[in-house]
This record gives C-alpha cells, sequence and structure tokens, in this order.
C-alpha cells in the first residue's frame, strides 16, 4: 500500500511533538533515530512490553521507502524520519517541508535539516535523467539546432536566450 506524501504529513502533525521527544532520541552528528525504552503502561500485557523494548529499544528506528526516504510508524501512523528529527531538535514540526541540504535522504543530521517551502525543496533537485547538456536549465531545441538556457521562478518558465554553445 502506497501513502501520499501529503497524508503521511498530515498524520505525523496530528502525533503530538511531546510524544515524539518521549519516543525517540536522535544524535545531531549522526541523524540517526533511535528508539527510547517504552513504559509498560504503553502495552496491554508484560510479554508484549518486555518484547519490544528487548527487539527495539536503543535501535535505530525506521526502515527506506522506494524513493529512499527512512519512515517508522508511530501510534500507527507512519512518519517520515527527517521529520521525526527535525522534531525532535526543534521541538516542534516543521512549518513547511522537510529538505536534505545535501541531497542524501538518509541524512538525518541537524546540520543536513533545514524547513524549506515546497518549491525551495526543489531547487536542490538533482538533474534529470534525460538531460542531455548535463547542466540544469539547459536544453536542446532541436528545431533550431541550437542550446536554450531557462529558469522557472513563481511557477513561470523565464526564456534566458539560445546559444550555439
Amino acid at each position: 500500500m502506497t501513502f501520499s506524501p501529503r497524508a503521511i504529513e498530515a498524520a505525523a502533525r496530528a502525533i503530538s511533538p511531546a510524544l515524539i521527544r518521549e519516543r525517540f532520541e536522535c544524535d545531531p552528528n549522526t541523524g540517526i533515530v533511535i528508539w527510547k525504552p517504552r513504559p509498560r503502561s504503553d502495552f496491554p500485557y508484560n510479554y508484549t512490553f518486555k518484547r519490544w523494548n528487548t527487539m527495539f529499544s536503543g535501535k535505530a528506528a525506521g526502515w527506506a521507502n522506494d524513493e529512499g526516504y527512512l519512515h517508522t510508524k508511530v501510534n500507527g501512523r507512519i512518519v517520515k524520519l527527517h521529520r521525526v528529527a527535525w522534531c525532535i531538535y526543534h521541538g516542534d514540526w516543521p512549518k513547511g517541508e522537510v529538505d536534505h541540504v545535501n541531497g542524501n535522504r538518509t541524512d538525518n543530521r541537524m546540520v543536513n535539516l533545514r524547513d524549506a517551502s515546497h518549491s525551495e525543496n526543489g531547487k536542490n533537485r538533482g538533474i534529470a535523467k534525460n538531460n542531455v547538456s548535463g547542466y540544469s536549465g539547459v536544453l536542446w531545441h532541436p528545431k533550431r539546432q541550437k542550446w536554450t538556457a531557462q529558469i522557472r521562478e513563481n511557477k513561470k518558465n523565464l526564456t534566458l536566450g539560445t546559444f550555439t554553445s
């Protein structure tokens, strides 16, 4: 089953930052999110309490999805680990999207995360696989047999010019 990013983020916002800080810790130097031991009151049976703490307490939380982002479950809801790390570092959920500055989706160190708008987050996206120029914003125009340079600002494409090389 696949969940939309907006559905995952809405589910995460329904979880209190206090609960996140109660359940997890995160090393700001490595970005690894670790499960904290959970109290007996979180479990209906002594067996499940002991089993959960033996299996998860003190260990790295999460799994990687198809896009390479790390996720975990909190109270049955899927939450992105970079958002959990942000919440631990700052004490609250981010206002926008959490952007990985270096582009590594598993690097949740504090210095690598920033609160960004959707357009800001897209600006450090890598070059598309079908890009023949090797440069962002430079396209080959087959009819003119020339290169076209363009940028996108405020949802509009702006052409900078057409060039032979």
